[in-house]
């Protein structure tokens, strides 16, 4: 079994992606955090602050602290609708060490078996960056996969999750003492979404996790 330290749910939300109505929020924590103007979270022998701030369609970066925060950006989302995110993850000790980061439980809720948040919501072309340098998460399965008349882009959610429903944005890597890196990726609900089922459904993201070992 990997040894490893869960450090923060930085980020823990119910969010539905609509289409043409409202989202819908609740927002709660999976490990108890100081909460200040971002979050610091010391576990064992590891101390780090985290940052998590998301643009819509290229506006402004809104940092993500309170439900409010949430609602309003994911408010009335749809198809087409990008959502950028920026984790900034500073180290407070002064050792080094490795960091993981991953969605985790990814859920869908729909009364129609044929309806998955996860397939219409994408990871853009799959890439994660870390401090600006890219990464590419590689999709599960290449075969095309059609549903109710839609193809389903290759980097959907659903084709990027491990067995226990999470999505691996960046795999162990170096974080050095007292250092801060930056990671960031995109969200795009897909603009070729037109079936009605979706405005019924719902997308949960337990949490936004990071892992220092």
């Amino acid at each position: 079994m990997e040894k490893r330290q869960l450090i923060a749910s930085v980020i823990t939300f119910f969010a539905a992606f609509l289409v043409m109505v409202a989202t819908v929020f609740a927002w709660f924590t999976l490990t108890n955090v100081t909460r200040t103007d971002n979050v610091t979270v010391p576990v064992g022998e590891y101390d780090a602050v985290l940052l998590l701030e998301v643009s819509k369609n290229d506006g402004d970066y809104v940092v993500i602290d309170t439900p409010a925060n949430m609602a309003a950006l994911f408010s009335n989302a749809v198809p087409s609708d990008r959502f950028d995110f920026r984790l900034t993850i500073t180290s407070l000790t002064d050792t080094p060490a490795l960091m993981r980061v991953e969605l985790a439980a990814l859920q869908n809720l729909s009364d129609d078996p044929l309806i998955d948040m996860r397939n219409v919501i994408v990871l853009e072309e799959g890439e994660v960056r870390l401090d600006g340098s890219a990464s590419f998460r590689l999709p599960n399965d290449m075969t095309p996969l059609t549903v109710l008349g839609q193809t389903f882009d290759d980097f959907r959610l659903n084709n990027l999750t491990s067995g226990n429903g999470a999505v691996t944005l960046i795999d162990p890597v170096l974080i050095p003492a007292l250092a801060t890196r930056v990671l960031e990726f995109s969200l795009i609900y897909d603009a070729q979404t037109s079936e009605k089922g979706y405005q019924e459904a719902m997308l949960v993201i337990s949490a936004i996790r990071v892992f220092f070992s």
